[in-house]
């Protein structure tokens, strides 16, 4: 999702129903339980960072500002705002920004390396969706320990 201040932001939560039953967990559990998405968010975040890294130069500069929190029984991980972030991710075929300054009208030489504007994401959605099951595993092993060691 894009935000009004040049950010991207994907969110990723359990069932309504699942957060309701974690709310009623003693104080303990629910410290273990966001210790435990904490890390599984940190580890995402060098996994957007690092598809960034391997895309690009300007999709690593953006990917400085990936960052990721936890919100409720779920995993918030934003990008941004950075001037290159919607360059890299999305690619552009034209001028703009510092290279529309007439200086650099004839040149060749493209914008940002992506030939393809359109073509979706080139490294922040697409490692979301490429790891959303894994991460999704990984977080219901996480609730599933929780509720394992507080049940009654």
């Amino acid at each position: 999702m894009a935000g009004r201040d040049g950010s991207l932001t994907v969110t990723v939560r359990g069932a309504r129903e699942v957060e309701r039953a974690f709310d009623k967990l003693p104080a303990d559990a629910r410290r273990e339980l966001t210790r435990g998405l904490a890390g599984l968010a940190g580890h995402f975040t060098q996994l957007v960072r690092a598809a960034a890294a391997a895309d690009s130069r300007p999709a690593r500069r953006a990917a400085t500002t990936v960052r990721s929190r936890v919100v409720g029984a779920g995993v918030a991980v934003e990008a941004g705002p950075h001037p290159l972030l919607f360059l890299s991710e999305f690619g552009m075929d034209r001028h703009s920004g510092w290279y529309g300054k007439p200086r650099y009208r004839r040149s060749k030489e493209p914008n940002a390396p992506h030939r393809h504007v359109g073509a979706g994401s080139y490294w922040f959605f697409r490692t979301v969706d490429e790891h959303r099951d894994d991460i999704g595993d990984r977080a219901r092993e996480i609730a599933d320990a929780v509720v394992h060691n507080w049940s009654a």
